[in-house]
């Protein structure tokens, strides 16, 4: 529904339709001008120049598949998929139909985020030496009028648990600090929630910009949290992505800058690059290879916690 408000609010002339498995209930909004299909290669018979993936985790590398097959540019939700399975042969689809791909990780437009990426690489504290990030919230209070019981996050098959469902965090990790070389990890299930994933990770990671990090993860907390805080070598830099507030402390003194924003900006400006690069036959900076890569991260701390 976010998709297509975004796509009618900033390009009207851009015609969409939905295919839809059948299952739940209308994907789509007050939009009933959207044809509706329910048979997928009745769907790609229409040649879209573009499909938007947001099924669940488990169903999204088949879908890609059938859409880079028939040539359509692929925007895909994070994560990638939930196991390795088909992701070899859709990248090598879409590397050889010269297709434009993006990771839906609206965390990179999120405007503290990208100040901290900003400061971090112009090294204005300094070298930064070690990062702490926090994310937690309350599963039951995600979807209201859900049962969270029954939603995909809690559920393994699915690609449900903290660490894929959260796998932002990773994400933007990656972006700012570089590649993972090391990383240790627990995760499990700790709370009374009654779902068959974990609830919690601790992760432990080294970068290869010389940067020790951990990451919590977690479905339990129930005053959400969404913190990253950076030492560096002349100063702390702190980023709050639910006050949207970042915090700046330089030899004893500390400076705060407020963003004011609605959620829909980070939606929006992910939509633009997408279609920008579309349009122009640009690379984004987010592709599925940069999404098989992380999903590696994800399903390697979530395997060494066994």
């Amino acid at each position: 529904m976010r998709h297509v408000s975004l796509i009618r609010e900033l390009y009207p002339d851009i015609r969409l339709l939905a295919f839809r498995s059948g299952n739940g209930t209308n994907g789509t909004g007050d939009s009933s001008d959207i044809k509706e299909l329910f048979d997928i290669q009745e769907a790609m018979d229409c040649k879209p120049d573009a499909v938007f993936i947001t099924n669940p985790t488990g169903m999204h590398i088949d879908s890609a598949i059938i859409a880079a097959e028939n040539s359509c540019h692929i925007f895909i939700e994070k994560p990638l998929s939930h196991n390795m399975k088909g992701i070899d042969k859709l990248i090598r689809t879409v590397k050889e139909k010269n297709l434009i791909t993006l990771m839906g990780c609206n965390m990179r437009f999120n405007p503290v985020l990208i100040k901290v990426k900003e400061m971090i690489d112009r090294r204005q504290l300094g070298t930064p030496l070690s990062f702490r990030i926090s994310c937690g919230s309350y599963l039951p209070d995600w979807r209201p009028g859900q049962d969270y019981r029954r939603s995909y996050s809690a559920r393994e098959d699915l690609g449900g648990g903290v660490v894929l469902d959260l796998i932002h965090e990773l994400d933007y990790a990656y972006w700012i600090f570089g590649e993972f070389t090391d990383y240790r990890s627990f995760a499990g299930r700790i709370s009374d929630l009654e779902i068959h994933t974990e609830d919690y990770a601790e992760i432990i990671v080294k970068t290869d910009q010389n940067v020790v990090g951990s990451i919590h993860l977690d479905y339990f907390r129930k005053a959400p949290q969404r913190i990253i805080e950076i030492t560096c070598q002349n100063g702390v830099i702190k980023g709050d992505m639910i006050s949207n507030t970042l915090y700046i402390n330089s030899e004893g003194e500390e400076d705060r800058i407020e963003f004011s924003f609605d959620r829909n900006l980070m939606y929006r400006e992910q939509l633009k690059h997408f279609i920008d690069c579309v349009q122009n036959n640009k690379v984004t900076f987010n592709p599925i290879e940069t999404g098989y890569k992380i999903l590696k991260y994800a399903l390697g701390i979530k395997n060494g916690s066994e």
